[in-house]
């Protein structure tokens, strides 16, 4: 089994496979285009799960990196659920050094 890596890089996320997560699957961000969702990613600081190379989590947090920091958009792919993927990006969001 692939030890699951935690990455801040958002060149690295899967744009199109988490924007479908969010867009088609997320109840919060339902027909969430693609445009804006490629804004808030450029804007935000993210968290992205992988186990080997497949992305199987993504999180998100709107911040000042200063005062403020707003938690969204964390979502796990259905088949990677139920092994504690969220709460470790919670939880490398919340250990990020620029919060």
């Amino acid at each position: 089994m692939s030890t699951l890596a935690i990455s801040f890089d958002p060149l690295r996320v899967d744009r199109a496979r988490v924007h479908r997560w969010l867009s088609q699957e997320a109840c919060s961000s339902l027909g969430l285009g693609r445009t804006v969702f490629d804004r808030a990613v450029d804007h935000s600081l993210v968290a992205s799960a992988y186990l080997g190379n497949e992305q199987v989590g993504f999180a998100r947090v709107v911040t000042d990196r200063a005062t403020f920091a707003w938690l969204c958009d964390v979502f796990v792919a259905p088949p990677a659920r139920g092994q504690g993927i969220g709460n470790r990006l919670v939880a490398a969001l919340v250990a990020h050094p620029d919060l």
